[in-house]
């Protein structure tokens, strides 16, 4: 497993934000993200960057 730095945005925010997701590539840390934030908040949600990180 890798580690990926998500980046995303909310709707009704201004402001994007990160988390830190552990997956087999880029395309799964980006899925589980959205799993993820959709158990809190229910507006749309905008992947803005995904990268790679080093432990």
């Amino acid at each position: 497993m890798k580690k990926y730095k998500v980046v995303y945005a909310l709707l009704t925010e201004s402001a994007a934000r990160f988390k830190i997701i552990e997956a087999k590539d880029a395309l799964q840390a980006t899925l589980l993200l959205r799993v993820e934030v959709a158990k809190e908040y229910s507006d749309y949600l905008e992947i803005l960057d995904v990268q790679e990180i080093s432990d």
